[in-house]
C-alpha cells in the first residue's frame, strides 16, 4: 500500500515538475535549473525522505532496549538453553539447513518470480510509454506518463482495499494466487498491442488499451497481498500465502 501511494506521489511530481523548462520564472531566478532541467523533480523527491527523517528524529522514540539489557537477556537465554535437555534438539531444529524445506523453497521461488514480474513491470511501463512509436513505444510526454502511472497506482490501491479481502475469503489464498499469476500475461502482452493502436493514430484506443493493461497489472499486483503465513494448525508443516 505504501509503495503504491509513493508511486502515486512520484507520478504527480514527475508529471507536473518533469522539466523546469515549464517554469521560466524559476529558471530565471535560479539558473541551475536551466542548466539542469531535470533537477527540479529530483530535488522535490529528495525533500520527502529528508522531511521523513527529520520527523522521525524529532518525534519517534527508540523502542529497542539498551545494549546492556540485550546482552543480559541473551546471556540468560543461553544459560537456560544450555541447562535444558532439549538444547541440542533446539539448535538442530533452528539450523540454517533445517530452514530450507521443500515448502519454504517453493514459497521463496514463487515470491522471487512474483518480485521479478512486478519489478520489471513497474520499470518497463514508463520506459515503454516514453519510447517513440516508431521504436515500439507510445511516445508519451512527462505528463502523460505521470497520468498512466497514477492510473495504475489508484487502481492498485482500490483493488487491494476493496477486492482483495473479499476475493481472499471467497476463493482462498492459494487459488487466488494462481489466478493472479496468470494475469501477468496480459500485462506484458498488452504493451505491444498498445503500440499497434498507437501506429493507427487512435489516441482514445491507445488510452483504453493502456488503461486495460494497467488495470490487469493492478489486479495481478494483489498477489503481493501476503506471503509466508503458516496455516492455522500450528502442528501442520504446510505453508500458504495469506493476507
Amino acid at each position: 500500500m505504501c509503495l503504491n501511494v509513493g508511486i502515486l506521489i512520484a507520478s504527480f511530481i514527475g508529471g507536473t515538475f518533469g522539466s523546469s523548462k515549464a517554469f521560466p520564472t524559476l529558471t530565471s531566478a535560479l539558473p541551475i535549473f536551466e542548466t539542469y532541467p531535470y533537477l527540479l523533480p529530483n530535488v522535490l523527491a529528495a525533500l520527502l525522505p529528508l522531511i521523513a527523517a527529520v520527523l522521525a528524529a524529532v518525534y519517534l522514540e527508540e523502542t529497542l532496549p539498551p545494549k546492556d539489557e540485550l546482552k543480559l537477556d541473551y546471556a540468560a537465554s543461553d544459560d537456560t538453553l544450555a541447562g535444558s535437555d532439549d538444547g541440542d534438539s533446539m539448535k538442530e531444529e533452528t539450523s540454517l539447513k533445517a530452514l530450507f524445506t521443500p515448502h519454504i523453497n517453493s514459497i521463496m521461488f514463487s515470491f522471487a518470480i512474483l518480485s521479478l514480474l512486478g519489478g520489471a513491470q513497474t520499470a518497463l511501463q514508463p520506459l515503454f510509454a516514453f519510447t517513440p512509436v516508431r521504436d515500439g513505444g507510445l511516445g508519451f510526454g512527462e505528463k502523460q506518463i505521470g497520468i498512466a502511472m497514477s492510473i495504475r497506482s489508484v487502481a492498485t490501491i482500490g483493488v487491494q482495499l476493496l477486492a482483495f479481502p473479499w476475493l481472499q475469503r471467497k476463493v482462498g489464498t492459494l487459488r487466488l494466487f494462481r489466478w493472479l499469476m496468470v494475469l501477468w500475461l496480459p500485462t506484458y502482452l498488452g504493451l505491444p498491442l498498445c503500440n499497434a493502436l498507437a501506429r493507427t493514430n487512435h489516441p482514445i484506443g491507445v488510452w483504453i488499451g493502456l488503461s486495460t493493461t494497467l488495470f490487469c497489472s493492478a489486479v495481478a499486483n494483489m498477489a503481493f497481498g501476503g506471503f509466508f503465513c503458516r496455516s492455522k494448525n500450528l502442528s501442520s508443516p504446510q505453508y500458504v500465502i495469506c493476507s
